[in-house]
């Protein structure tokens, strides 16, 4: 039987500089959307995004609306994950501060790259490189399909 794990992921682009906050963690060559683990006994699916990018980057974000969905099968950890990746903007400075470091210690950098630089680095997911910058002006203009949270 597998676990399952719902996690959110976070898409900071900055119109300003044309650019998207990606991290690397720590003996990983590899870069990707911020995030982690939703606890959903404590907090909605839009504050748990908010949380994980500043833990990751210490950037605060306002998330904008749902981008992707992709599950992962870990066969190592016999679980899968749905990840939700969330389009968000920088609720203020997009400085990420000096010497971040996260509260679980995972992170090992975050920066900031352009279309042109995240071609010459390995991200995760792929559409980060591609289809996403050509994309992403109408996906801010379209209407968010993430229905809300509701408690019944």
């Amino acid at each position: 039987m597998y676990e399952l794990r719902v996690l959110c992921r976070v898409v900071t682009y900055d119109p300003a500089i044309h650019s998207i906050l990606l991290v690397r963690n720590r003996d990983q060559k590899w870069w990707c959307a911020p995030g982690g683990g939703w606890d959903h006994a404590q907090e909605t699916i839009l504050e748990c995004a908010k949380r994980e990018a500043f833990e990751e980057t210490g950037v605060q974000v306002n998330i904008v609306k749902l981008l992707y969905v992709q599950t992962l099968h870990i066969k190592k950890q016999d679980s899968i994950w749905l990840e939700q990746f969330w389009l968000a903007e920088p609720a203020g400075s997009i400085e990420v501060p000096q010497g971040h470091i996260d509260q679980h210690g995972v992170v090992d950098e975050a920066r900031w790259f352009s279309k042109e630089e995240v071609q010459t680095i390995t991200a995760y997911p792929e559409i980060l490189k591609t289809i996403f910058w050509d994309v992403i002006a109408g996906v801010i203009q379209e209407k968010n399909r993430y229905l809300g949270h509701f408690v019944l």
